[in-house]
């Protein structure tokens, strides 16, 4: 994880900036006088810093003589954040050779970019899938503020046309669309299912189970808002980072290991592969079944029998789910006796 350095007096403008870069997936480092600056620096492998140009007397300036002239930190990026905004500040700037600066208050959108811009991140890439003209320009111009890259197609097939060049990190998809088309986006580099976010105009209880069973990471109530489509967006990418950080760390602590172990390996590929037929072949049409009935309930009262009976096949289904999802989670082979002679795999166990 990126850690960033913020030297800064006011607290509520480090709690803004905290809460702006911890979306991004960056951990923020905070000092708030000259000193504590010096240890911070001296305890932290740093990749950019923000100095306030507000420390008390000469110290800005005599912290920035400390930072280019410390070897962990005189080739980072430095950008000071300033309550000017003039000719002048641009000129004292540049002739102590600080790469930028952001004038106070703080504009989050333009720090976050800034910040992704001088940590040459490059931006996450989202793929919007939705019949809609209007509803793809929105997305798309929301995000793009974002610093975020979009592109869009109104069909699950454009869709996969666009996935082999563009390889995005998220897609959003229309849960008409969705529903209709059952597609599987697969990266196939990484060999992985990309995330998902549904975009639908069901009721609350419909868009969760449709999430669910299109493994979806969330889904977001049209007709959208520029601020909860962000805010969403945000968390997605968030958990999609989190995901892929704890799956790398968790390799690069296994150790050499003996042939019962790299047995146990080749049998959880197996059961991998398994899990992802499974997937694939049951759950497009487990979740026809489940958007039908969702549609049905509508139509009979509370209580009636017709209800009782869908509610019945709801659990049903939701128990297939939950057996394909203890299958992809299982950790080792634990076998049960079924009857005399016959064992059957523990799907529940987490042995």
């Amino acid at each position: 994880m990126k850690k960033i350095l913020i030297i800064e007096t006011e607290i509520e403008v480090i709690n803004k900036v905290k809460w702006s870069l911890a979306q991004e997936g960056l951990e923020l480092i905070e000092a708030t006088n000259y000193e504590e600056a010096l240890n911070k620096i001296n305890e932290h492998d740093l990749d950019l810093i923000y100095l306030t140009a507000d420390l008390p007397g000469a110290d800005s300036l005599e912290l920035y003589n400390s930072i280019i002239s410390n070897p962990k930190t005189k080739n980072l990026s430095l950008i000071f954040l300033t309550n000017i905004d003039d000719i002048s500040i641009e000129q004292s700037l540049s002739l102590i050779n600080s790469c930028d600066y952001i004038v106070k208050p703080l504009d989050i959108r333009e720090l976050v970019l800034r910040t992704r811009k001088y940590l040459g991140l490059a931006p996450t890439k989202i793929l919007v899938i939705d019949q809609n003209q209007d509803i793809q320009d929105f997305i798309k111009k929301t995000l793009n503020a974002e610093g975020l890259a979009v592109k869009t197609a109104a069909n699950s097939r454009a869709g996969h046309e666009i996935i082999k060049e563009f390889e995005p990190q998220l897609i959003l998809i229309d849960a008409a669309i969705a529903h209709k088309e059952q597609p599987d986006f697969i990266d196939k580099t990484n060999k992985k299912y990309i995330p998902t976010t549904i975009l639908s105009s069901f009721n609350d209880s419909a868009d969760a189970s449709l999430a669910s069973f299109l493994d979806s990471y969330s889904f977001i109530i049209k007709p959208l808002r520029a601020m909860d489509l962000v805010l969403r967006i945000k968390k997605d990418i968030k958990n999609i980072a989190t995901t892929t950080s704890s799956k790398k760390n968790s390799s690069t602590k296994k150790a050499a290991i003996n042939d019962v172990e790299i047995l146990q390996q080749e049998k959880k590929k197996l059961l991998d592969q398994i899990s992802v037929t499974l997937n694939h072949e049951i759950r497009n049409p487990l979740t026809s079944i489940m958007i039908g009935s969702q549609a049905l309930k509508n139509r009979f009262e509370d209580g009636s029998d017709e209800k009782q009976v869908i509610d019945g096949i709801e659990k049903c289904s939701k128990r297939i789910k939950d057996i394909m999802d203890s299958l992809g989670n299982m950790k080792n082979f634990v076998v049960d006796d079924y009857i005399e002679g016959i064992k059957m795999l523990k799907i529940n166990s987490n042995q």
